[in-house]
C-alpha cells in the first residue's frame, strides 16, 4: 500500500503529483526552443497537446479498468494475462523509457548536448508524431501510481482530467518565451551578436531570454525553478521504475514469499 500512498491522496495533490512529472526542464526549454527556431514554430511544439491529451485519454479509457481490480502497478494487468515472467520482460521497455526521460531531464538542467537538429522527425507527418506521443505517454506507471493512490475512482478520473488541462496550460509561459526570442534585437542586450540560432545556442534560449532580457532577480528565481521542475520529473521517475521492479519483478518472480518491509 506505501507504493499506491495507502490509496488515499486528495485531488489536490494528486493533481500537482499527477501534473509536474510532465511538466519537466525538458518540457519547459524544448516548448521554447522550438517555438524559438525559424524552421519549426508553433506547430511543431507537440509535447503540451501530446502529453495533456494522454492524461485525458488516459482517465477516460484506463483508469476504471485498473481502479476496479484494485491493481498497484501498471504491469499488474500484464501479468496476469501473459504471467510473471512474460510481464517481467514487458517491463524493460518501460523502464528504457525511464532511463532516456531521466537522461533528458538532466539535459535540461544546462549539460552539453549534441545539436537534435539532425535526428528531428521532419519527415513524419505530425499525425504520427502526436499518435505516438499521446498513446506513448500512457502506459507509464508514473502517472498510474497517481491515479492508483486516489481515494475514490471518481478521484481519479478527475486528477488525469485536471493534470491534462494543467499540462496544457503550463506551457503557455514557454510559448511566450519563445516567440519573445524570435523578435528580439539581441544586439540591443548584453547577449549581443551573433545571435543564439547563429551561435548554436537555441536548446538554452529560455535560460538565455531571462538572463538577459529579465532583472537579476527572475534570472536567480528561474534558476531554481527549472531546477525543481526538472528534478520534479525526476523523482517521480525514480520510484515509478522501482515501484514497478520491486512489486512486479522482486516479489513476483524472484522471492515470492518477500515481507511488505522487505519489499519496500
Amino acid at each position: 500500500m506505501a507504493i499506491v500512498g495507502g490509496r488515499n491522496i486528495n485531488v489536490f495533490v494528486g493533481l500537482f503529483t499527477a501534473t509536474a512529472p510532465w511538466v519537466g526542464g525538458a518540457y519547459i526549454n524544448g516548448t521554447a526552443e522550438i517555438v524559438y527556431l525559424p524552421s519549426k514554430g508553433h506547430l511543431w511544439v507537440q509535447a503540451p497537446m501530446g502529453f495533456a491529451l494522454s492524461l485525458v485519454i488516459g482517465g477516460f479509457f484506463f483508469v476504471n479498468q485498473v481502479r476496479s481490480k484494485n491493481y498497484v502497478a501498471v504491469m499488474d494487468p500484464l501479468q496476469e494475462t501473459y504471467g510473471n515472467v512474460m510481464g517481467s520482460l514487458l517491463f524493460i521497455p518501460p523502464l528504457l523509457g525511464e532511463v532516456f526521460w531521466f537522461a533528458a531531464l538532466l539535459a535540461s538542467l544546462e549539460k552539453q548536448t549534441l545539436s537534435h537538429d539532425k535526428y528531428h522527425p521532419q519527415q513524419l507527418k505530425l499525425g504520427k508524431v502526436y499518435t505516438f506521443e499521446v498513446l506513448g505517454s500512457i502506459p507509464w506507471q508514473t502517472y498510474f501510481q497517481r491515479v492508483l493512490s486516489t481515494a475514490s475512482l471518481g478521484q481519479a478520473r478527475l486528477v488525469s482530467y485536471l493534470s491534462g488541462c494543467g499540462c496544457f496550460l503550463m506551457f503557455i509561459p514557454s510559448v511566450l518565451i519563445g516567440a519573445v526570442a524570435a523578435s528580439t534585437d539581441w544586439n540591443q542586450t548584453s547577449y549581443g551578436l551573433p545571435s543564439p540560432l547563429e551561435r548554436g545556442e537555441s536548446s538554452t534560449i529560455l535560460p538565455l531570454v531571462l538572463h538577459h532580457l529579465c532583472p537579476v532577480y527572475i534570472s536567480i528565481a528561474r534558476l531554481g525553478a527549472i531546477a525543481a521542475a526538472a528534478m520534479s520529473s525526476a523523482d517521480s521517475a525514480l520510484p515509478s521504475a522501482s515501484s514497478v521492479f520491486a512489486h512486479n519483478i522482486y516479489r513476483k518472480l524472484l522471492r515470492k514469499k518477500a515481507t511488505e518491509t522487505e519489499v519496500l
